[in-house]
């Protein structure tokens, strides 16, 4: 039964590509299957945040496979590691997301006690939903068990992409357009850098862990860089 399963989610998977590559072709977009599929990449080549504008997380995925020009790879970059960097001020919750990671699984502290919860906690004592929606102090609790588990799993068995995920059982997530945002998403620059989208705990687990490759989907890239 589980070979079954497996077998089909598989099946479901590759819809899933074909339907992000027709996507890409409408758009007149060259190559589609080449831009589309998943690049395994050292998490230390992502250092820095994308400038392209989303209107929110859920358009991400319409831009799978999509060509932009313009100069949203160059100028100022906010780095990944928020207030990691000296130079760079705090100005929401993933800024605070690395150091809390490397708080949290490398000097052993507990969750409370580093800034992405305190910070989430006082969002939480205002009345503003965040960290995946967490509402209460119990939510929040909960979201932190899922990290903790989520660490273990890398450590394990390394960072899996959704294909990887079907193969032993585990449904992807439905609608079909949700799928590849399951996995941690980059924006490629004229020069082909990788620059993040989103992914954002994933990507510091793996930095945190030094796994050698990670999966990553390529959302839009530049048009001067070529594969």
């Amino acid at each position: 039964m589980r070979r079954l399963l497996g077998h089909a989610w598989g099946e479901y998977a590759n819809v899933i590509d074909s339907i992000i590559k027709r996507q890409a072709c409408m758009r007149g977009d060259p190559e589609p299957s080449a831009i589309t599929s998943l690049k395994y990449v050292s998490p230390k080549r992502i250092s820095y945040y994308s400038n392209r504008e989303y209107e929110n997380t859920n358009s991400i995925k319409d831009e799978i496979g999509s060509i932009c020009s313009g100069e949203w790879d160059c100028g100022t970059i906010r780095p990944v590691c928020g207030i990691d960097d000296e130079d760079w001020k705090a100005e929401g919750l993933n800024d605070y997301i690395h150091k809390s990671i490397r708080e949290r699984y490398v000097c052993g502290k507990k969750w409370k006690n580093t800034p992405a919860y305190q910070y989430a906690l006082s969002r939480i004592n205002t009345g503003s939903p965040t960290w995946h929606g967490s509402k209460s102090k119990k939510e929040l609790q909960r979201r932190c068990e899922k990290l903790d588990d989520l660490y273990e799993s890398i450590q394990e068995k390394g960072l899996l992409s959704n294909r990887e995920l079907t193969k032993r059982g585990r449904k992807l997530p439905r609608p079909v357009s949700k799928c590849r945002r399951g996995e941690i998403l980059v924006d490629r620059g004229r020069n082909g850098q990788l620059l993040f989208v989103d992914g954002i705990h994933r990507l510091c687990l793996s930095k945190v862990l030094n796994i050698d490759l990670i999966p990553v989907q390529i959302v839009t890239r530049h048009p001067k860089y070529y594969e």
